[in-house]
């Protein structure tokens, strides 16, 4: 399915995280202008950090394949994604889902609001029929990392196909700190309609094409 699709329904009020949209509103139909709301920040489907989040960093990606935020330790900003990517696509966080999302994330929160980073596994062949092992023991380790460094950042976990899974095994990782993880955002999900780890369903939101077979089979891959 087009990312465009996909990716910019994921933005604004989807990342449990209250914050101030800036720019447009975009649909797979089109942009539309709307102007930030005013008298308050939107509200999403889970409350703000509490005890004031850990600020100071940027994130450095503007574009392409490839987002380091966390392993460059490049600061703490209120919102920490972390993404793994689809078969065999690029750098690490690939083409097709990782860079819209990242870049409209940025246009509504700014660099000082976000901190980007993908998961450098494998996203081979081998790893469909491993259900993305290879890259969930990653994605966890990355959680961790950007919590030891920013403990009061809100952690969103989002994957793209193969990516998907990824987030699937990472949640079920022992240790893995669950209760910081503010939402998941899933596209063609080979698992969709079953749980992520014991992350609560109302901070789950999976994106699946209508002519999609992989996802729309939920759970036979």
């Amino acid at each position: 399915m087009p990312a465009d699709q996909l990716e910019k329904r994921a933005t604004c009020t989807l990342f449990g995280f209250e914050y101030t949209c800036r720019g447009t509103t975009t649909t797979a139909a089109g942009t539309t202008p709307t102007p930030a709301p005013t008298g308050g920040a939107t509200t999403a489907p889970a409350p703000s950090p509490t005890g004031g989040a850990s600020t100071g960093g940027a994130s450095e990606y503007r574009s392409g394949s490839t987002a380091n935020d966390v392993s460059d330790r490049n600061g703490c900003t209120p919102l920490t994604v972390i993404f793994a990517r689809g078969t065999s696509e690029g750098g690490n966080i690939g083409s097709v889902a990782g860079p819209p999302m990242f870049q409209e994330l940025l246009s509504d929160l700014g660099t000082s609001g976000v901190s980007l980073q993908g998961v450098p596994y494998p996203a081979n062949s081998a790893g469909n029929a491993n259900c993305g092992a290879a890259g969930g023991s990653l994605m966890a380790d990355l959680v961790k990392q950007a919590l030891a460094a920013c403990p009061n950042t809100r952690i969103a976990l989002s994957g793209y196909s193969q990516g998907a899974c990824v987030v699937h095994n990472a949640a079920s990782q022992s240790g893995f700190p669950t209760s910081k993880v503010g939402a998941v955002v899933l596209f063609g999900d080979p698992f969709n309609g079953q749980g992520v780890g014991s992350v609560p369903a109302s901070k789950v939101k999976e994106i699946c094409g209508s002519s999609d077979g992989i996802c729309s089979r939920g759970g036979s891959y």
